[in-house]
């Protein structure tokens, strides 16, 4: 049970949909026909893992909810939107203030970047977004992971971004 926490994706997303939605409801004045190929595309092999079960090396599909329990994990030979590059336990046993969780997940995975993908984070184009622990989790199920998940804004990715340097 982690809380996600996005850095910049969210926002840019919702200002594109926002932005690009209205102006091409109304572009279309010439009837459309539609051509199917004979084959159906196949989807890639997408199971639910449980977020405690994921490890770095993991191929993910985005998920849209802030709080996750289970995550859509692909291979990595397949179309897939992230990929956790590194996990960590936060220390204590009270449950840390949300600016704790977010200082320490921000150096931590900063630092964990560049061993997983061959460059510094503030080199790089790629970025990243944690999954950290929640309230509940820490209290209830002694949760204390973190997950730092690699994102490429440029879109979906095919194959492991380790060693990329990008």
């Amino acid at each position: 049970m982690f809380a996600k926490h996005p850095r910049t994706r969210v926002a840019i997303g919702a200002a594109c949909t926002t932005l690009l939605l209205p102006a091409l409801a109304g572009c279309s004045i010439f009837p459309v026909t539609a051509v199917y190929p004979d084959e159906t595309p196949t989807a890639p092999e997408e199971t639910q893992a449980d977020i405690a079960d994921i490890t770095v090396g993991d191929c993910l599909n985005e998920t849209s909810d802030s709080v996750v329990f289970d995550v859509p994990v692909v291979p990595c030979s397949e179309v897939h939107d992230e990929e956790v590059f590194g996990e960590f336990e936060l220390a204590g046993t009270g449950f840390p203030e949300a600016e704790v969780i977010e200082q320490e997940s921000d150096e931590r995975c900063t630092a964990l970047f560049a061993d997983f993908v061959g460059i510094d984070y503030y080199d790089s184009e790629l970025d990243f977004y944690t999954l950290t622990p929640t309230e509940t989790g820490w209290n209830d199920f002694g949760d204390h992971t973190v997950n730092c998940v690699l994102i490429d804004p440029a879109g979906p990715v095919t194959g492991s971004l380790r060693g990329a340097a990008r």
